[in-house]
């Protein structure tokens, strides 16, 4: 008669859910790769190191302006919003 590990009372609930979210990782790693299924890969389809580095000092300049302008729009017109009603 071969042994068989009883799961303990934490580990038991939880492997349905484990079993699954393992399943679905693989399978979505699986067809993560291809950007164009079974012609194109991600490491194919990559831009240029220069072009890159480009894009990225691009964003470095961007996000700070975005944030701010954000956060200035958002100053100017603080509490001039009123609750909708009818008079």
């Amino acid at each position: 008669m071969a042994n068989k590990i009883k799961p303990t009372c934490n580990d038991h609930p939880r492997r349905p859910f484990k079993s699954r979210l393992n399943c679905s990782l693989r399978s979505s790693l699986q067809f993560f790769t291809y950007i164009v299924p079974n012609k194109m890969t991600l490491l194919e389809a990559e831009a240029a190191p220069e072009s890159l580095i480009i894009m990225l000092y691009g964003a470095l300049l961007a996000l700070p302006i975005l944030i701010a302008y954000t956060a200035f729009a958002y100053y100017i017109f603080r509490g001039k919003a009123t609750d909708l009603g009818y008079d």
